[in-house]
């Protein structure tokens, strides 16, 4: 029997951090995100622009083949609860480590579970951001648990996209 989710990929539900594992990131039906041009097609869709428009959330559905999404990613939108405000995964991972663990030294370790570091931060030695080694952003949050195994982790937590909020 076929689908009726156009990213049956993606998780339905992800941890908001290891350390906060009460909150959970739930995929909002009937949403989705593009990252790339948005066909004019779909522009009555659009509801929230976020990165200055490098990421747009639309309401309904979107088949990723059609051919006017062709030079865009679609990605699921998530939410705090069945009703928080719209989340875009990036598939992109902040790891940390132990104080004493430098994450540079754990990249054989994290390619091991098919990942790889994209950035460490020269303040914090022992914290990195690594993705999937082929860049899939379903494939990134499917390894959360993963990467919660590694010795010395201390936390994981999925880099979300969210709209900015002007106090």
């Amino acid at each position: 029997m076929p689908s009726d989710d156009p990213l049956p990929e993606y998780p339905a539900r992800v941890r908001v951090s290891t350390e906060r594992p009460e909150l959970v990131y739930e995929r909002l039906p009937g949403y989705f995100a593009i990252r790339g041009p948005v066909p004019q097609t779909l522009r009555s869709a659009v509801t929230t622009e976020m990165e200055d428009g490098q990421i747009t959330v639309c309401r309904g559905t979107a088949d990723s083949s059609e051919a006017e999404l062709a030079d865009s990613t679609i990605t699921p939108v998530y939410g705090l609860g069945a009703a928080g405000a719209p989340a875009v995964p990036t598939g992109r991972i902040l790891v940390r480590f132990a104080e004493h663990i430098r994450a540079e030294e754990q990249r054989d370790a994290l390619e091991g579970l098919g990942f790889r570091v994209v950035e460490t931060l020269p303040y914090a030695l022992h914290v990195a951001w690594v993705e999937s080694v082929d860049g899939d952003a379903a494939a990134a949050l499917h390894g959360i648990e993963r990467l919660e195994g590694l010795a010395d982790i201390v936390n994981v937590e999925p880099q979300m996209v969210r709209e900015r909020r002007h106090r």
